[in-house]
């Protein structure tokens, strides 16, 4: 096996620079700012909103930001409530109310979170020119329905549709719950009971 030879490299000084007598000096916090500081600043690009709706989206907007402030509420309150004082009280009769003041605070933060998604559909839905139209039907939703709830999907009529479930029940006039049940357990070999 052949040995190999370790080159020696030159190493240089660093050469150190004398500051021109007239120059100003600056100083070392300007040189170790974050770059994030010297990096330009991008605006987001301003969004078109028709006129008619201006005044839902600024509506839109502040439910937003209130919805936001009122989950971030609740939830660091709930983070904050210490666990052990409940164990303390194991059997005190405040701890259900604790937990249900918990559960109810949890639901809260919960339905908000809901409504932000529906707001955040809804500011979309204004961008992209579909705001206002129904979209089960795709007629135009009713003003005051808009007024009183800015981010509702659909029409009064449709919205009670699908909360009645109307639109998915299945005629029973045959007395057939599952009409093709029987067939299906024939098919699959599975006992009839």
């Amino acid at each position: 096996m052949a040995k190999k030879k370790k080159v020696a490299v030159a190493r240089r000084k660093p050469v150190k620079l004398k500051a021109k007598a007239n120059a100003p000096r600056r100083s070392r916090a300007k040189e170790r700012r974050p770059a994030a500081a010297s990096a330009p600043t991008l605006t987001p690009p301003k969004i078109r909103i028709p006129k008619k709706h201006q005044p839902l989206y600024h509506a839109l907007v502040n439910l937003r930001e209130r919805i936001t402030r009122q989950i971030s509420f609740l939830a660091t309150d709930n983070l904050q409530r210490n666990p052990d004082d409940a164990e303390v009280n194991f059997r005190s009769e405040e701890q259900g109310t604790d937990n249900f003041d918990r559960d109810f605070a949890l639901n809260r933060v919960s339905m908000g979170q809901d409504i932000l998604l529906e707001i955040d559909e809804a500011l979309n839905r204004i961008q992209m020119g579909s705001y206002g139209i129904c979209e089960d039907c795709g007629r135009a939703i009713e003003q005051a329905r808009m007024d009183a709830l800015p981010y509702s999907r659909m029409c009064v009529r449709c919205q009670s549709k699908s909360e009645s479930g109307r639109r998915y029940q299945r005629s029973l006039d045959s007395g057939e719950i599952f009409p093709n049940q029987d067939k299906a357990l024939a098919d699959s070999g599975a006992d009839v009971y």
